[in-house]
């Protein structure tokens, strides 16, 4: 409520102040909340980025799906997009935090997997399960997914 102001005055340090006490007290919301909070800090501190992956992690071993992605998406990557610090990159984690993210029907993981059989990177290259994973995430209306299913789908037709 704090944070956007939502009949409340906007106020970014009584957010973070609530969302500490209730990260602290194990809600999962609060520590997804402020993980992504420190993440996207310019530039992010090396505390806070650390207490953000510990955040995502204790929150995707409960089988949170969206916790699940991000870490796989970190470890993918190394970061999330944003500017400052990150992890070492390791395909073998982030594909196992994807598919565990994907079992949940995640559409960003199920894309994810989707680009991961398409570029042959972290997994072997195939299309048909490309399209298989694109179609899964495109059917739970995601644009990207349903973008890259008919470009695939254009590529295999000619």
């Amino acid at each position: 409520l704090y944070y956007h102001g939502e009949g409340l005055k906007k106020d970014l340090n009584e957010a973070l102040s609530y969302s500490l006490l209730a990260a602290n007290q194990g809600h999962d919301g609060a520590r997804l909340f402020l993980a992504m909070l420190f993440l996207k800090a310019d530039p992010v501190k090396a505390d806070d980025f650390d207490k953000a992956v510990e955040y995502i992690e204790l929150v995707a071993d409960k089988g949170n799906a969206t916790a699940q992605y991000i870490l796989g998406q970190l470890h993918y990557d190394g970061h999330l997009g944003y500017k400052g610090l990150s992890l070492k990159k390791d395909l073998v984690e982030a594909i196992k935090y994807f598919q565990l993210a994907a079992e949940q029907n995640h559409d960003q993981a199920l894309l994810a997997l989707g680009k991961a059989y398409f570029e042959g990177r972290g997994l072997k290259k195939d299309d048909l399960q490309a399209a298989n994973y694109f179609r899964r995430s495109a059917a739970l209306g995601n644009p990207e997914a349903k973008k890259r299913l008919a470009s695939l789908e254009r590529k295999t037709l000619h």
